[in-house]
């Protein structure tokens, strides 16, 4: 009988150590929008400027920390989405524009704190929103930080899902954002 359970149990964790990927694929769907503007005509601009370009450290006691990197560029995907969303509220993106939006990918990140029988993720994500209208500037901090436990080692599946969720939220903060609409209906 014991034989039987120590050999279920180091299955378990020998499946929990398999190798993981070395990228993920984050998604964002940003909530249906509202707000509707009347052609106004804006530029757009994005740089990533993040202190290191992977996303995800897992961290166990006594290795070096796996890191792994998003299958595609963060910043591309969040000034997509945002562009769209926009673009769907009645913005027209000209090079040509008086308003010019900023977009900054300063944080980006999930380190994943990982021993024998437990892991704890936690994320932060933060995008700083620059819109200059004329000879004004407003500039906004958009932060999300969230955590995930379980047991073992962490499922890629989940901190792929639970960081879309968490970038989505962000982008909706950023598009129901009032001094944002206000500033751009200007």
């Amino acid at each position: 009988m014991l034989k039987k359970l120590l050999l279920s149990t180091s299955l378990v964790l020998l499946t929990a150590c398999a190798s993981a990927p070395q990228q993920v694929n984050i998604t964002a769907e940003p909530a249906q929008l509202t707000t509707q503007y009347s052609d106004t005509q804006v530029t757009l601009s994005s740089k990533d400027i993040r202190d290191a370009n992977y996303l995800i450290a897992v961290h166990k006691v006594g290795e070096p920390a796996q890191l792994l990197n998003n299958k595609g560029s963060l910043i591309n995907l969040t000034t997509a989405k945002l562009q769209q969303g926009w673009e769907q509220q009645g913005l027209v993106f000209s090079p040509q524009a008086d308003i010019a939006i900023n977009l900054e990918l300063q944080t980006a990140r999930i380190n994943v704190q990982q021993d024998s029988f437990e892991h704890q993720a936690e994320s932060t994500l933060m995008l700083i929103v620059s819109i200059k209208n004329k000879d004004q500037t407003l500039t906004k901090q958009f932060r999300s930080a969230s955590t995930l436990t379980g047991a073992f080692g962490p499922s890629m599946s989940d901190l792929e899902a639970k960081f879309s969720q968490q970038l989505s939220s962000l982008l909706n903060d950023v598009f129901n954002d009032q001094q944002i609409r206000d500033y751009l209906a200007r």
